[in-house]
């Protein structure tokens, strides 16, 4: 909701609709942020691990110019290439299902993770500093991280899956000895990776059930918990990363609300009640006679 809020708050300033450039600039620093995060969440996950982390890294366009790609996770000669943006589809786009207008929204992302798949593959691909080349992997995944769910199902991936690949012009989940299908998540089914492997240590396990999502049609679009099945037991009792930082934030909120709220004198008419009063899960000292 978040994002919507803030397209809501500046139509409601200006008074008219925003034009598609204005909603771009809007979003462009919560684009940044949202990178940022996602890198935060691999960097923990796997910097001190035996999987190379490459974020950014660089690969030669056609063209001869360089481009800068998002995440590369190498493990035992397979590589993961992810790409990342802040993608939040119109209210429209969500209410009305366009299958044209989902192939758009998706089309940027898709063709930037398969072209760094290609330079991978050819040995376009470089470290940060852009002289170090990145080693040719057996394999690369090609993989898109975007801020909404997504919400395909069948019978809409087979038409969507055909369509994108017109629009990128090649066979963007055909599975090749060099190049895996592309596939999508969303921040929410990244974010519950740690809730189901013990990372760094399962990294070959997550590996695994990524390479199983994109090579099966019916599980392409899952999350973990249908990928994997009731079998898989959680970790850490399910709580990962990110849901631990949700719950610190509460705790932090939390206590400043007390700070603030044992400030306040009790109203007059409250006193009666004794010298504790518990509002909204708060202890509200007395401050009267």
């Amino acid at each position: 909701g978040f994002p919507y809020l803030i397209l809501e708050t500046e139509r409601t300033r200006l008074g008219r609709e925003l034009s598609e450039k204005e909603v771009k600039a809007l979003r462009g620093e919560m684009g940044i942020v949202f990178e940022a995060y996602v890198r935060s969440l691999f960097n923990q996950w796997f910097r001190a691990s035996d999987v190379a982390l490459f974020s950014p890294y660089y690969v030669k366009n056609l063209s001869g110019g360089w481009d800068e790609k998002d995440l590369l996770l190498i493990h035992d000669g397979v590589a993961y290439a992810f790409e990342v943006k802040a993608l939040v589809p119109t209210l429209q786009l969500r209410q009305t299902g366009d299958l044209a207008g989902w192939v758009k929204y998706f089309g940027e992302i898709g063709r930037q993770a398969i072209e760094a798949a290609e330079a991978l593959r050819d040995g376009r691909a470089f470290s940060a500093d852009k002289s170090t080349p990145i080693k040719v992997p057996r394999k690369t995944y090609p993989c898109a991280i975007a801020y909404e769910v997504i919400p395909f199902r069948q019978p809409i991936v087979t038409p969507f899956e055909r369509r994108l690949s017109e629009r990128l012009q090649r066979d963007a989940f055909s599975n090749s000895d060099s190049i895996g299908p592309l596939q999508f998540f969303d921040v929410e089914t990244v974010e519950t990776w740690d809730e189901f492997f013990s990372l760094p240590v399962e990294a070959e396990a997550l590996f695994a059930a990524m390479r199983q999502r994109a090579e099966s049609l019916v599980h392409r679009y899952s999350d973990m918990r249908r990928l994997l099945g009731p079998k898989r037991p959680c970790v850490a009792g399910g709580i990962g990363i990110a849901e631990r930082a949700a719950i610190e934030a509460g705790k932090a909120v939390h206590a400043k609300a007390e700070e603030i709220s044992s400030q306040i004198p009790v109203p007059e008419f409250l006193q009666q009640f004794g010298p504790q009063i518990r509002t909204a899960g708060s202890v509200w000292p007395r401050k009267g006679p």
